[in-house]
């Protein structure tokens, strides 16, 4: 029995050319190819402490760059077909690495297919061929600051309200460390405010504190920009792997991320939702393929720690060096279309992002601070006017709060639990595998996050919009 060719334009299948360095030559389903520029600022990857990368810390970037760009050049639907919405694509990319051998290895291409599945939901394939020019362009010995003084920490730092407060307690509470804060920007405005932020940090300790702003991105025609995908779900791998290269660089073998923990497990928000449809960038499953994959490549054992899986956003709002520097926190940013386009409210109020903020700074005590203005929609003011679309995510995390409540109002609350929201048994499965925790304590540790999330939603002050619009209609 011959199989039936599936038509491109159906199976959603996009053959990606990365063979050329920093250029993406990419096939349209008309049959036209794209020279797409693109780029990531090595310099301030290559010269701290006097270290260049090696070949296959080189080759993982350029990966990871080309996954980016892969999925953001990538729409996940064409809406001019009748099936307007297609969530899974295939990707098929040729690169150029240096070292092949080791990519197209069974081992780690299976690591890296499988981490890259996990994130996006999407069917990777890679076609790993020789660099013509294997030298790498590292040889920049400039040293912009010696080694970190020991112990240290090297963390990323996305100028969000998490990675804030986040690096705000490590600092104040590891006096004795060096820290290397990791950040990666694609506009100005982004490496502004976490530049601000980082200098106010620095004066909570004795010890060094480095900042290392990377910026990549897309270098657009001046008469041509293509269509872009909104999720970019490998932009938090590209993130990830600066920051591992940067620990390396360090001689480290560990890295730390800073996310609460509603933030990082991220359940759905609606029965609708499924797989990589909520962001897994920071989910400890992905965390555990990132260290798998590390370890094929180097031998070495990783870690990528974070701290305060078993937090909520605004448990980590209400530390007191948080309070201390307060006045920092309108310059962090939390929405998922950050910088959007309307002068003088950077954030839109009405995505989940930004609601949790808005219900965390409330939770922290920073109402005062999180000023109604700096945001499109106003959701906690009654006297906004607001569209049904700019309700409809306070409306999808007021069901996932019913869910959770009436989950954790029975005798058995996990397994309860567990049956609403399967990843939470595979999460306490796999963690306690190859992290060696214990079930028992990683299931307690999860229904405290939970309940006290539930606590927290119960009091949010948006809520009282639900109740006006359901008297309104």
């Amino acid at each position: 029995m011959t199989s039936q060719k599936i038509p491109l334009k159906f199976q959603n299948e996009h053959r990606l050319d990365f063979s050329q360095g920093n250029v993406l030559h990419k096939r349209s389903q008309s049959g036209g190819i794209s020279a797409i520029r693109f780029f990531l600022d090595a310099r301030e990857i290559l010269t701290p402490f006097r270290e260049s990368l090696n070949p296959l810390q080189a080759d993982l970037l350029d990966i990871a760059l080309a996954c980016y760009v892969a999925d953001r050049l990538t729409l996940r639907h064409n809406k001019k077909e009748s099936s307007s919405f297609q969530w899974n694509r295939i990707f098929r990319l040729k690169m150029a690495v240096r070292v092949p051998e080791v990519w197209s290895s069974s081992g780690v291409k299976g690591d890296l297919l499988g981490l890259l599945q996990f994130l996006t939901d999407d069917n990777w394939n890679f076609e790993f061929s020789a660099f013509e020019k294997p030298e790498l362009p590292n040889r920049i010995q400039i040293s912009l600051f010696p080694p970190p003084q020991l112990p240290a920490k090297v963390a990323l730092y996305s100028g969000g309200l998490d990675s804030f407060a986040g690096a705000v307690q490590e600092v104040s509470n590891f006096q004795d460390h060096s820290f290397v804060l990791v950040s990666g920007s694609t506009n100005q405005r982004q490496r502004a405010s976490q530049k601000k932020q980082v200098r106010a940090i620095r004066k909570l300790s004795p010890s060094e504190i480095h900042h290392i702003v990377v910026p990549f991105g897309i270098m657009w025609d001046k008469e041509r920009a293509l269509k872009e995908e909104s999720s970019q779900r490998t932009r938090g791998f590209l993130f990830l792997i600066l920051g591992v290269i940067m620990a390396l660089k360090a001689g480290l073998n560990r890295l730390h991320l800073y996310e609460n923990g509603i933030g990082a497990i991220n359940l759905p928000y609606n029965a609708s939702q499924n797989g990589a449809m909520n962001s897994r960038a920071t989910n400890p499953l992905f965390l555990l393929r990132v260290e798998s994959l590390l370890y094929r490549i180097t031998e070495k054992p990783f870690q990528i720690m974070n701290p305060f899986l078993f937090q909520t956003k605004g448990e980590m709002c209400k530390h007191q060096a948080v309070h201390s520097l307060a006045n920092l926190l309108p310059l962090t940013f939390s929405c998922d279309g950050f910088p959007v386009r309307t002068a003088g409210k950077p954030q839109c109020g009405w995505c989940t992002s930004c609601l949790l903020r808005r219900l965390s700074l409330e939770v922290g005590g920073h109402s005062e601070l999180d000023d109604g203005d700096m945001y499109i929609v106003d959701l906690l003011s009654v006297d906004s006017k607001v569209s049904d679309r700019q309700l409809r995510n306070l409306k999808a995390m007021e069901w996932q709060y019913q869910k959770l409540s009436r989950r954790l109002a029975g005798i058995d609350k996990w397994r309860n639990l567990a049956i609403e929201f399967p990843m939470l048994e595979r999460l306490v499965a796999e963690l306690s595998l190859y992290k060696e925790s214990h079930v028992e304590e990683l299931r307690k540790s999860i229904l405290q996050l939970y309940e006290e999330y539930v606590s927290e939603w119960r009091n949010f002050s948006a809520r009282c919009r639900l109740n006006l619009n359901a008297k309104a209609a």
